[in-house]
Parts: structure tokens; sequence; C-alpha cells
């Protein structure tokens, strides 16, 4: 079985993204495509400013190869949470 989940995860703090990493690792194994290996990556422009709070998370089973966020088409949203994409390999 495979688990791909997209997300909202609301990580402001450091705390906060300490926490989910360490859930999401503890909990099933899963990795972060946001967070993970590849480093933060700013996926929102709320009235904080820029946040990396938006995730792909994923089983064990699968690999993620990159993750991008698509900034570039944040004029054409109506949210203010940008577009993620990420580059997966199902083992």
């Amino acid at each position: 079985t495979y688990t791909i989940i997209g997300m909202d995860a609301n990580c402001v703090t450091a705390d906060d993204k300490t926490a989910l990493l360490n859930a999401a690792s503890t909990y099933g194994g899963y990795t972060l495509s946001n967070g993970g290996e590849l480093g933060w990556v700013y996926s929102c422009c709320d009235s904080y400013g820029l946040t990396s709070i938006d995730e792909i998370m994923v089983s064990p089973n699968i690999i993620i190869n990159g993750f991008e966020v698509l900034g570039n088409w944040f004029n054409l949203l109506y949210s203010d949470h940008y577009p993620v994409v990420a580059d997966l390999t199902l083992l």
C-alpha cells in the first residue's frame, strides 16, 4: 500500500516544524517533502509573511526525488498557498 498525503501543516515556528518531522518519522516512518532532506521551502504567503507550511507526506515505500513550490502561480490563485509538486518513485 502506498500513501501520499498533501496537507497544510500550519507549522510556523521552528518547534512546530521539529514536532512535525518527529511525528512523521515516529508514527509510520513517513517522509516529508517540505522540511525533509530537501530542507524547508516557502509555500505560503499569509499575513505573517512567507511560511513553509505545505507538505507532501509519503509512506516509507516511496522516495521523494524532488519537491518544488510553484510560486510564480500566485497571481492566478484565490489562495495564499502556492501549488506544491513532488517527483516520487514508488518502490
